[in-house]
């Protein structure tokens, strides 16, 4: 009965450390009281770099008055079909889909800006800094990019839009 007890508390123990990993860490909002409140809603959308080749998902969720909100990107590697091409031929194993992480957003008045936390990028093995910024028009946001490597200080653009569910 004892062992059952303590493997009962293990598996509780391990899936909700599991479930923690899952959830990505809370995004500050930062603003004026009406300018984040404009924000509350689902948002779904992606972003894309014509530079790069570089794409990927973007959701993000506010609470009616709260300060803080979820969302995360999804990076998708611009190498994947070329990876996944050489990893059936023998090669590298193609790059896997990699979730970042919303630093903060600022809003004032339609603006909305904010950065990712820094990333490593599997594909130049360097640490990424991207800062965004957008402008609110109904329910959508649209904007542009900026990724700077740390290591070289070579600077990638793109663009982004998330649109807010009903």
């Amino acid at each position: 009965m004892h062992k059952t007890r303590v493997l009962g508390a293990m598996t509780a123990l391990a899936l909700a450390a599991i479930s923690c990993t899952i959830m990505p860490p809370p995004v500050p909002m930062i603003g004026a009281a009406p300018d984040v409140a404009a924000l509350a809603g689902t948002w779904t959308g992606q972003y894309w770099s014509p530079t790069t080749g570089r794409q990927g998902s973007i959701s993000f969720m506010l609470a009616a008055d709260a300060d803080t909100a979820v969302g995360e990107v999804l990076m998708l590697p611009s190498k994947l079909p070329h990876a996944t091409a050489a990893s059936n031929h023998g090669g590298s194993p193609a790059p896997a889909p990699k979730t970042l992480s919303i630093a903060f957003v600022r809003t004032v008045h339609d603006s909305v800006f904010g950065y990712l936390d820094p990333y490593d990028d599997p594909e130049c093995a360097c640490v990424l800094i991207t800062r965004f910024a957008g402008r609110l028009r109904g329910n959508a946001i649209e904007g542009r990019y900026v990724t700077r490597n740390t290591h070289t200080s070579e600077i990638t653009t793109g663009e982004w839009s998330v649109r807010r569910k009903r």
